[in-house]
């Protein structure tokens, strides 16, 4: 990895041998709060995806919401992620039972993130309080998606 204009960036392959999970669409994720180091997270830099470029520091307890969801509901996005009244530390054990949620557990390692796009990150006291209406917003997003593109 190496400094470019302010940022780190790295080709796949160092990404790769650091050790990552590849994000290709929403979920919620474990790991690090912020005050524990966080979770660096890697976008493409150019189209080819041959470079990537750390875009940020994401936490445990965060969301990830759905290309469908970021392209067709942004303002319900900004909306949920407007609250931040902190209700506690999300565990995984809160979440195993709702149905269609994916989960990227980091916990225990040093792995970084790369998303294969730009994403919106639902802050941890908002995913929280509104993780059944997140998760239906993007099944729902990506139906109504599918609609319009037939």
């Amino acid at each position: 990895m190496k400094i470019k204009d302010g940022y780190w960036v790295a080709t796949a392959e160092e990404i790769a041998e650091h050790g990552c999970i590849i994000v290709e669409d929403n979920g919620l994720i474990l790991g690090n709060t912020h005050s524990e180091g966080g979770i660096y997270f890697f976008i493409p830099e150019d189209e080819d995806g041959k470079m990537l470029i750390r875009a940020g520091e994401i936490e445990g307890g965060e969301y990830i919401t759905s290309r469908y969801t970021d392209n067709l509901h942004m303002e319900k996005v900004k909306e949920f992620n407007s609250y931040t009244v902190d209700s506690g530390y999300i565990v995984r054990e809160d979440y195993v039972n709702i149905k269609g949620l994916p989960i990227y557990d980091l916990r225990n390692t040093d792995k970084v993130l790369v998303f294969n796009r730009r994403i919106s990150i639902i802050n941890h006291c908002a995913t929280k309080k509104f993780i059944n209406e997140l998760v239906e917003l993007d099944k729902s997003s990506k139906e109504e998606y599918n609609n319009r593109t037939k």
